[in-house]
């Protein structure tokens, strides 16, 4: 589905739908939830690169997230486990499996949008629909808040239908 003329994964595009996907996500999030710290990721371990205690990484060789114990650069997580302790990924769950979903949906609507496969549509309209209970605080999620200070009361505004008195 995302390879291009020759039969490559189209990267580009993948990052473009899984960027897509979490902007659609951030949309229904970001009136009462930090989306920053939501979605700041997980870097990818490098051995060039200077950790300080509790930077998370994630170690592509084995598909493992690691919290750094103490300050150091270049330790391979494998290699010194006394540096590194390895920890189940933080970040939500079910926000993730919806996210994919969404990504999902947008992948499989590239070759054609009146032939997405119907478990793909089923899987995307939940989605929608929790965040949207979400959005509407119908459902509480542990994800972390906006600060007090920045984050404002909804006001809800109008009136009545115009009457019409005769006397």
């Amino acid at each position: 589905i995302i390879e291009d003329q020759n039969g490559v994964p189209d990267q580009t595009f993948l990052i473009d739908i899984e960027t897509a996907a979490i902007s659609e996500v951030q949309s229904y999030l970001r009136q009462r939830y930090n989306v920053v710290l939501i979605f700041g990721g997980i870097e990818k371990w490098d051995n060039l690169k200077t950790y300080i205690v509790d930077d998370i990484i994630y170690y592509e060789d084995n598909n493992l997230t690691y919290k750094a114990l103490d300050a150091h650069s270049g330790k391979d997580p494998v290699l010194n486990p006394t540096n590194w302790e390895q920890i189940s990924d933080p970040r939500d769950s079910q926000l993730k499996l919806y996210s994919i979903d969404i990504a999902l949906y947008h992948i499989h609507s590239r070759i054609n949008p009146r032939n997405v496969p119907e478990v793909r549509l089923q899987r995307r309209d939940e989605a929608v629909k929790w965040l949207g209970m979400i959005s509407k605080s119908d459902v509480s999620v542990n994800l972390p808040e906006k600060d007090e200070e920045q984050s404002g009361y909804r006001i809800k505004f109008g009136s009545k239908p115009q009457r019409d008195n005769n006397y």
